[in-house]
């Protein structure tokens, strides 16, 4: 028989195998480092249940071996289960033999599971490739499961059923059959609610819906095991809840979990007790979930009172890391701040400084990040609170903030090197420099470093500074190149650093170093150069004629040695500086005679060609001054014997500008056209061509002044189209109408609408000029097409007089409506466009008849007054242009307009009707005529203001005035005046002087 204690035997080695898949991720996860947030994948888990060892072909062969002789067991196991189920048929034992042999099939499943996993291995293939080739995880659960089944089916009885279904759910949650697995598990949890298993159940339950992220539902389960405070998965239990709960963004409610697991496995680590302990798991997750609902602020004294203050920083690492990777830049930054204060000791206080400098350079807050950079210097120093604390690991420290002040230093340098304008950067760098070497580390690196921070103090133009440090470089340095290197470079940067004035302490100095350098590199390079040095002193203290002979004695000496063409060149810098050019000359071209290098070959050439260029502008004494002519001719005879020099196109520029001060503007012209043939390509020959033009306009050389014009369109594209209208009209003048015609059409596809419009009008100008009426027409087609003015609206109105001229009114109205919608500046035309509709309607007024029958006079007058009303607007329209002659002809036709109407009402008579009704009706007709009269009146005396006021002949005034008179019934006699001009008068000198 069974006992208790087998049973329970059983399900502690039931629940160990289940909860070794679903606990690998958390015991992976506790085993990495604060800074080592990368979830592991997969593979990762498999690889890791591999054998592996120093000796894989070993380790392999130990695994198959311990296999093999488990399987051999296992084998040997069923055989007997096998004879004990015969024997025992229909026997109490029965059931707990089935469930035995089913337990077998579990661990028959597990080693092929090993072989599954191993497939790749080439020892257990070469060895047992039977095994590995008919291993199958699968089949063998499902025989498992068959066993598990039967027992359920024939033993409902079983004491042991509660495990039954429990190991069947489980088998099925293995190859998959989740809910057939569930329904087991919620079996047992309804069937035996006593049983220990209810609480792994749920969990079993919760782990299936949490894969399948039914969070909701997961939840739920997870819940469930917070009734069983004993069992041994009660905090797994509620650490899944957490989780559940996160995925379901009750953040806070699951930090509270969290919370509990930490807080019940601190009660359980005091006690013997084999339930799980997760307490690191849950403060690792606590980061996470922390981030996301907690103050950043509060987020150290949290984790002290969560993990105590030794493991606290840890864990404010990791939230720190946390913050960054989730750009809560604001919250590292305090979380980094409280944790310098409330954890000055902690171990993982130097990795927080390197993450905090880190992060403060990613924002591009360098003077932060330098500024941390200094503290963590200070932390690692040997008086500091955190480097006195035994527990830390010294070493590590200062490992970290050299490394980390190096890399920076680099870092900002080069990042200075390439912006020369980010001076803070620069200082950045020096402050990284300085914290590393404030440890006064030693070895090759070291030196390194310290050798570049004098290099960027020599950069930084620090010479004096960058001289010490290059020779505390090169006091404690070895090995070459760097010996040499930084002992010269500490000779160089003081000499940068005195720059012209050697004071007697600045040349004992020089004298110290100079001694270092001679004696520690016997064969420097620079030897020649310090021995030379003295001259070089003198001549930098500008005691030039000092200097000169002995750089002259130098340079002879030493004429092919470094030494000696540095002093050749700077007996040249001292002729320079003197502006004696013309020795100058004589000394270059001597040393050009004999060079032998092409590229200094080459360097005193152009200073032989600078010297001879600048020379032409001395006189040779003060007796004998060169004339300007004598000076352009220098100028030309230097650039053509000089023509490979940049200066013979200055040479050539400056005798344009010489002859250009001339009256002989012929000369100047043909000069300035040779200089643009001859350096087309300089930026001068636009100008050059503009005075060529000038000048050829001067002396009448049209043609000339065309073809530079011509060019002018392709060199100065800014006024491209100002130099073609000018050689246009030049062409023009000389009468080459095709050459302007040419240079027309390309105008027309000119970028600017203006400049293409522009050479329409004036080809079509040409073509009447030149009387080829086809081209007349073609452009001046264009002309209406683009609307260009006033040549457009003079075409609409020539075929506007057409129209009116054959009566054709529907499409003159038409016509003219189509000018005035026209643009542009052309109100004077549209007053005559204007005017006609106006005669156009007044026409239709006229002939709108009077005579009606009494039933119809109403509409008559009505129809009568609408005419009136059309044509008064166009007049009135059309005195609005401006159009002097329209406006006063509308303004007389307006006053004839009205007096129609009122001389029309008049004469209206009706007949048939009665003589009292017949009065009353012209006594109305009265009252409508008497107004018009009266506007009739007032139009024409505005017509006479207007007149006097557009001060037109003096017959259209007097035209005027005699209408007035009529309308006022007056009569004035005006007598016209005819104007002859006067003829010129010369005077008679007949007898003066005689």
């Amino acid at each position: 028989m069974w006992t208790r204690r087998s049973k329970m035997d059983i399900k502690g080695l039931i629940k160990a195998s289940f909860f070794f898949l679903t606990f690998a991720a958390i015991v992976w996860t506790s085993k990495m480092r604060a800074d080592e947030l990368k979830t592991p994948g997969a593979s990762d888990i498999i690889n890791d249940l591999k054998a592996t060892g120093v000796n894989q072909q070993n380790d392999d062969l130990r695994s198959l071996q311990a296999e093999m002789l488990i399987a051999k067991n296992e084998k040997r196991a069923m055989k007997q289960i096998q004879k004990l189920l015969r024997k025992y048929r229909g026997h109490a034992m029965e059931p707990g033999l089935w469930f035995r042999l089913a337990e077998l099939y579990m661990r028959r499943a597990k080693a092929d599971r090993f072989f599954e996993v191993n497939r790749e291995s080439e020892t257990l293939v070469k060895l047992a490739p039977k095994l590995v080739k008919k291993a199958s995880a699968k089949s063998n659960i499902k025989k498992a499961i068959s066993i598990y089944d039967k027992v359920e089916r024939k033993f409902p009885y079983f004491r042991d059923m509660d495990l039954v279904l429990f190991n069947s759910g489980f088998a099925r949650q293995q190859i998959g059959r989740n809910v057939q697995a569930r329904k087991l598990y919620r079996k047992l949890i309804h069937n035996f609610s006593d049983s220990p298993l209810v609480p792994d159940s749920h969990l079993a339950i919760g782990e299936m819906l949490f894969e399948e992220k039914n969070f909701k539902a997961a939840r739920k389960e997870f819940e469930a095991i917070k009734q069983y405070p004993q069992s041994r998965i009660y905090p797994y239990g509620r650490y899944k809840l957490s989780w559940a709960l996160y995925n379901l963004e009750e953040v806070a409610q699951g930090l509270t979990e969290l919370e509990a697991v930490v807080s019940y496995s601190k009660a359980q680590s005091s006690e013997d007790s084999r339930r799980l302990d997760l307490r690191t798991e849950a403060l690792s997750d606590m980061v996470l979930f922390y981030s996301e609902v907690k103050p950043a602020d509060k987020a150290v004294s949290y984790f002290i009172e969560q993990a105590s203050k030794e493991k606290a920083g840890f864990y404010t690492l990791k939230l720190m890391r946390l913050y960054n990777r989730h750009g809560k830049l604001l919250k590292e930054k305090q979380v980094f701040y409280n944790m310098v204060s409330d954890l000055p000791q902690d171990e993982y206080l130097p990795k927080a400084y390197v993450a905090m400098v880190d992060s403060f350079e990613s924002q591009r807050k360098r003077d932060l990040a330098v500024f941390e950079l200094e503290r963590f210097g200070k932390l690692c120093s040997l008086n500091s609170t955190w480097y006195k604390n035994p527990e830390n690991k010294k070493e590590n420290c200062v490992e970290l903030v050299s490394k980390l002040s190096s890399n920076y230093a680099a870092k900002w340098h080069k990042l200075w090197r390439k912006n020369q304008f980010a001076v803070e950067v620069a200082e950045y760098a020096e402050r990284a420099y300085r914290n590393y070497l404030s440890f006064a580390l030693k070895g090759e690196k070291a030196s390194t470093v310290h050798y570049e921070y004098a290099n960027l103090l020599f950069q930084r133009k620090k010479f004096r500074k960058a001289s010490v440090e290059y020779f505390a470089v090169a006091n404690k340095v070895k090995k070459q190149p760097m010996l040499h290197d930084s002992s010269y470079a500490s000779i160089f940067s003081l000499q940068k650093a005195v720059k012209d004035k050697w004071n007697k302490e600045d040349e004992l100095r020089y004298v110290e170093l100079a001694s270092h350098y001679l004696g520690k590199n016997p064969k420097g390079k620079y030897r020649e150069d310090i021995e030379f040095k003295r001259a070089f002193i003198i001549y930098d203290n500008e005691r030039y004629d000092e200097a000169a002979p002995l750089l002259a004695d130098l340079g002879e000496r030493y004429k092919h040695k470094k030494q000696g063409i540095r002093a050749q060149d700077l007996y040249l810098d001292i002729l320079a500086k003197k502006k004696d050019f013309i020795t100058t000359k004589t000394y270059s071209h001597k040393l050009l005679k004999r060079e032998k290098s092409k590229k200094r070959k080459a360097t005193l050439k152009k200073v032989y060609q600078e010297s001879y260029f600048a020379s032409i502008e001395v006189d040779p004494s003060e007796e004998k001054k060169k004339t300007s002519k004598q000076k352009a001719t220098e100028y030309i005879e230097f650039a053509k014997a000089n023509m490979d020099s940049p200066l013979a196109e200055q040479a050539w520029w400056n005798a344009v500008g010489i002859q250009k001060e001339t009256i002989e503007f012929n000369a100047t012209a043909d000069l300035a056209y040779s200089f643009y043939k001859k350096f087309s390509g300089s930026k001068l020959s636009t100008d050059a061509l503009k005075i060529a033009t000038q000048n050829y306009e001067r002396v009448m050389k049209l043609k000339e002044a065309a073809k530079t014009s011509e060019l002018l369109v392709v060199k100065d594209k800014k006024n491209a189209s100002d130099w073609a209208r000018l050689a246009i009209e030049y062409y023009i003048v000389e009468g080459e109408y095709k050459k302007a015609q040419a240079l027309l059409k390309e105008q027309l596809n000119a970028p600017k609408k203006q400049t293409q419009k522009w050479a329409i009008e004036q080809l079509y100008k040409l073509a009447q000029v030149t009387k080829n009426k086809e081209q007349e027409d073609y452009y001046g087609g264009f002309l209406v097409k683009l609307n260009i003015q006033p040549y457009a609206v003079q075409f609409k109105l020539k075929d506007l007089d057409e129209l009116v001229k054959n009566k054709k009114w529907p499409a003159a109205f038409k016509l003219g409506s189509e000018i005035l919608r026209m643009k542009g500046d052309i109100s004077y035309y549209k007053g005559k466009a204007r005017y006609v509709q106006a005669q156009i309607l007044k026409d239709e007024f006229d002939r709108q008849s009077m005579l009606a029958r009494p039933d119809r006079a109403a509409l008559v007058i009505a129809l009568k007054t609408e005419k009136l009303e059309k044509a008064q607007r166009a007049f009135q329209s059309a005195a609005k242009y401006k159009n002097p002659e329209v406006v006063l002809d509308s303004m007389v036709a307006l006053s004839e307009l009205y007096g129609i109407y009122a001389k029309d009402l008049r004469g209206m008579k009706l007949k048939g009707v009665e003589e009292k009704d017949a009065a009353a009706f012209y006594q109305e007709i009265e009252n409508l005529v008497i107004p018009m009269e009266e506007r009739q009146v007032d139009a024409m005396a505005q017509a006479l203001e207007a007149a006097k006021e557009l001060k037109l002949g003096n017959e259209q005034l007097l035209g005027i005035r005699r209408k007035m008179d009529k309308l006022n019934m007056q009569q004035k006699y005006y007598f016209e005046v005819e104007t002859e001009t006067p003829k010129l008068l010369v005077p008679d000198l007949s007898g003066v002087g005689s």
